[in-house]
Order: structure tokens, then C-alpha cells, then sequence
């Protein structure tokens, strides 16, 4: 209802979305309306729904949000590799699908990850990393990468990582976990439960599949979930165990995960800058 009539065909903002589907008049998500995002993106919506006058405020405070998302990982990747960070910062997806969606926190907290990693704090890491998977999910592939270090730690220590990640998103989730809408609806819906949009290759290999008069659904989860595993176990451990450095196995975790998802959006292009 801000821009001109003529402006509006050429805008979208799932964040917006969320708003007009349920969140106005300060309803919360997981407790009075369905919210498909996982908890943090959920949380912080439910503070903003309750602040927000309209629907202009609520996009306009997850705007600012997204901006020092962004801000914060130009800084990391700043601090990271020096002047290849303008690739981020300058990058016209960020321009373009920064505010979309909720993606540009996960990426910041997996970046964080990262270097928390390389100044050899794994407690910080856990965390970071905790957090990147109750805002976008992704994140956690990137989990047995950074376990197996080279030299690789004990099992113990191995042990109380996952532990201390665990406790967090379960942390995270619990709250919400009985509400009528539950949050861990997120974790069904986007490991299992989603199908192929035809965005996707994999929509358009499901909608070529119906156009023979065969059922897609199953046959597309049973791939995807087979090709997810063996590129994993195949490409990302080995690269993993080969070198000290966690960016490069991070970013093959991150684009496995990328290649056999079954949803595309535009904001997912974040994720491999």
C-alpha cells in the first residue's frame, strides 16, 4: 500500500507474505498462525508483529535487520580475506534478495562459524552454528565439516560439540514445539515433506514425469535424499578430512545441499556468494 500501483508487479517479499497471511494485528506465529521458518526467524517476527503498526513497519524493521545481517558479514569476510569481501558486499543478489527472505541471518551466523573456527574456539562455533540452523536450516551441513578437523579431535571432544549444538536448537525449538502451529513443523517440511517447485530441476524433471502419467512425489524424495547422501559422503567428507581449512568443504556442503534441494528460491544464490 506505499509504492505506486505501477511499481507494485514488480516486487515480492516473502517477509511481507508472512505478514499479510497472518501475522497482522499482532498475531504470533506457531501460537495463532502457521509459520514455516524455523524458530528464530519466527521469534523475531513475533516481537516485530507485536511492534509493528502495519505492515510497512514489520517489513521495515526485518529490513533493518537484514541490512546489519549483511553488514556483519562483509565485516567477517572483511576480516576473513580482506578486499574480496566487496564480491559480497557489491554482489547484486544482495541488492535484490537480501530482504526477501530470513537467509541473510543464517548466512551471517555460518560466516561467524567459520571464524570463530579458524581462531580455534569451538564453543563459539557450536553456538554460532546452532543459531545459523534455527534461522535457515542449511547451516547444520556444515557441522561434519567442521568436526573433522585435521587432526582430527577425540571422540569426547567430538561428542561434546554435538552435544552442546544439539542442546541449543533443541533449545531454540522447544518453546514453540507444542504451540498449535509447532515450529518443528520447519524441519519436516523442508528435509521431507516439500515438494518440487518448478523453479526448481527438479521441478521441472517432476512436471515431465506427471505430463507421462507417473506419480512424482515419491520417486523425486527418494533421489534427492539418495543424491544429497553419496555427493556428501563422496565429495564434501574427503575434502573435509584433506585440508585443514574449513571454507572450501564448507561451501561444497553448502552447495550439495543447494544441489539436490527440491525447493529453489532467488535468496538461495546468497548462500553459495
Amino acid at each position: 500500500g506505499v509504492l505506486p500501483e505501477e511499481l507494485r508487479a514488480f516486487v515480492w517479499s516473502d517477509i511481507l507474505f508472512t505478514w499479510q497471511r497472518g501475522l497482522s494485528g499482532g498475531r504470533l506465529p506457531y501460537w495463532d498462525t502457521y509459520f514455516e521458518y524455523p524458530p528464530l526467524a519466527g521469534y523475531l517476527s513475533a516481537i516485530f508483529a507485536t511492534l509493528a503498526p502495519n505492515a510497512l513497519g514489520y517489513v521495515a524493521a526485518w529490513t533493518a535487520v537484514q541490512a546489519a545481517a549483511a553488514a556483519a558479514t562483509g565485516a567477517l569476510l572483511w576480516a576473513s580475506v580482506g578486499r574480496r569481501a566487496w564480491i559480497w558486499a557489491l554482489a547484486p543478489q544482495l541488492a535484490l534478495f537480501g530482504p526477501l527472505n530470513f537467509d541473510l541471518l543464517a548466512i551471517t551466523a555460518l560466516v561467524l562459524a567459520l571464524h570463530w573456527d579458524r581462531a580455534g574456539a569451538p564453543l563459539r562455533t557450536m553456538t554460532a552454528l546452532a543459531a545459523g540452523t534455527v534461522a535457515k536450516l542449511f547451516p547444520v551441513a556444515a557441522l561434519p565439516v567442521i568436526l573433522l578437523r585435521h587432526p582430527f579431535i577425540g571422540t569426547r571432544a567430538a561428542a561434546m560439540r554435538v552435544a552442546l549444538f544439539g542442546s541449543l536448537v533443541a533449545a531454540c525449538y522447544a518453546p514453540a514445539a507444542g504451540a498449535t502451529f509447532t515450529s518443528l513443523e520447519s524441519v519436516g517440511r523442508y528435509s521431507v515433506g516439500i515438494g518440487a517447485n518448478f523453479d526448481s530441476v527438479w521441478g521441472m524433471v517432476g512436471a515431465t514425469l506427471v505430463g507421462m502419467s507417473v506419480a512424482a512425489t515419491l520417486p523425486l524424495l527418494l533421489v534427492t535424499l539418495a543424491g544429497l547422501v553419496v555427493t556428501y559422503v563422496a565429495v564434501v567428507l574427503p575434502a573435509a578430512r584433506s585440508t585443514h581449512e574449513r571454507a572450501l568443504p564448507v561451501a561444497l556442503a553448502v552447495l550439495t545441499v543447494l544441489l539436490w534441494s527440491r525447493l529453489y528460491s532467488p535468496q538461495f544464490s546468497l548462500w553459495a556468494i
